[in-house]
């Protein structure tokens, strides 16, 4: 009626969302945010079109050095809708972590893939790379990256290389190369107990492959990880003690976090285990095997122990 007021709710179905409100043939952005149009004191004709759209969401994808992941960054998914994501190490690195709204995804990490199903709202995934050790070749037993017993000095010796026929080397501590170590062998600080070291080789096919980490051994009043009986039987489980010390400075740890990984670097578990007790730990699910136990103070030094399933 002339004069006479009329209000229009606008109700998207499920999955969309309203793209236009067109009053008179001119978008009104106040009625696509509300959902709602009111036309007041009319005095003549008018007209309402609405336009509505699919809702759409952004998954962010982003992976550190040593890999990549596709499709990579900012990927648009129509709600309801699914997109799979594969995950390539580069050669010499292993996936470490697949963080899916910052939380890791185990099968991701094994799989190399992961599926976002029904997409309803935005989402991350970010990958995590680390380096692989370089395995024996031919069945070799050679030892790639070892301390030697009585002298603060790692070797890397060519001589010893498990079957690769080797041109360079660049030592890394904790993860950063250190400057002009580019020999098969490496003098280490005195009493630099609180480090990791590994070795990055060079091929003569041109590929960079890491030895394992080594981990400096404790003198025998500092802190310890030990697991027995090693080798343990398959099926059954062991005991594993985590021993501190603690300074003057610092108070022993009531619990450490241990975490397992195979010998190609796959987390397989991690638990919490309390400081100079014995404890059991529960490995009878795991396969036949060799697999590193490492554990990290509180005051940042690393434990580590190797645990031989038969």
């Amino acid at each position: 009626n002339h004069g006479a007021d009329q209000t229009f709710a606008i109700t998207p179905n499920s999955g969309y969302r309203i793209k236009e409100v067109l009053i008179d043939g001119v978008n009104n952005v106040t009625a696509v945010s509300s959902g709602s149009y009111t036309f007041t004191n009319v005095t003549a004709k008018h007209t309402i079109s609405v336009t509505f759209e699919k809702k759409t969401y952004t998954v962010t994808a982003s992976v550190g050095t040593g890999g990549s992941i596709t499709p990579s960054g900012a990927v648009t998914i129509s709600h309801g809708g699914s997109q799979i994501f594969t995950i390539t190490p580069n050669e010499g690195y292993l996936i470490k972590a697949v963080l899916v709204d910052g939380v890791n995804a185990p099968a991701a990490v094994t799989n190399g893939r992961y599926t976002f199903a029904n997409v309803t709202a935005d989402h991350t995934i970010a990958v995590i790379f680390e380096r692989d050790c370089l395995p024996a070749k031919d069945g070799a037993t050679s030892i790639l990256a070892f301390k030697w017993p009585t002298l603060p000095i790692i070797n890397c010796n060519p001589a010893t290389n498990g079957g690769y026929s080797l041109t360079g080397f660049q030592w890394y501590r904790n993860g950063y190369p250190i400057p002009g170590a580019t020999d098969p062998y490496l003098q280490l600080p005195k009493d630099d107990t609180k480090s990791e070291y590994y070795c990055v080789m060079t091929t003569s096919d041109g590929r960079d492959l890491s030895t394992c980490p080594v981990l400096l051994p404790k003198s025998a009043n500092k802190a310890s990880l030990t697991v027995y009986p090693n080798p343990a039987v398959r099926g059954h489980n062991v005991k594993v003690r985590h021993t501190t010390v603690p300074s003057e400075t610092s108070v022993p740890d009531a619990t450490v976090r241990l975490d397992i990984y195979t010998q190609t670097g796959t987390l397989v578990k991690t638990t919490l285990l309390p400081s100079d007790t014995e404890s059991v730990l529960d490995v009878a699910d795991f396969t036949q095997g060799v697999y590193i136990l490492r554990t990290i103070d509180r005051d940042g030094t690393p434990q580590s122990a190797v645990l031989i399933i038969e």
